[in-house]
């Protein structure tokens, strides 16, 4: 990959334990958007830390209703990544980027 390529997935299966989504060597992406199937179940990690949650029971930030894209910015690499984690059962997840 070289920079201006894009880096997506909309098919990301995730579990309880969760999948991380993690740039191979020293490739540096800026995440635009992310996206969920399920709003109830879902959540956003980054470095395996909950920081977003479909959750409205959650005291992590609600994402209320994230199923639609969210767009963001969100730089990572090999040492900082993100992923998507289910509160029960498999939820997928999706993201779009592009390598810088």
């Amino acid at each position: 990959m070289t920079a201006g390529d894009i880096y997506s997935d909309y098919n990301v299966s995730a579990g309880t334990g969760g999948t991380n989504i993690i740039p191979a060597g020293s490739t540096k992406v800026l995440i635009t958007a992310i996206s969920t199937d399920d709003s109830s179940n879902s959540y956003f990690t980054l470095e395996g830390n909950i920081i977003y949650s479909g959750d409205s029971s959650s005291s992590t930030n609600n994402f209320a209703q994230w199923v639609e894209s969210k767009n963001i910015k969100l730089f990572v690499n090999n040492s900082h990544y993100f992923g998507f984690k289910s509160a029960a059962g498999t939820i997928f997840g999706g993201y779009s980027g592009i390598e810088i």
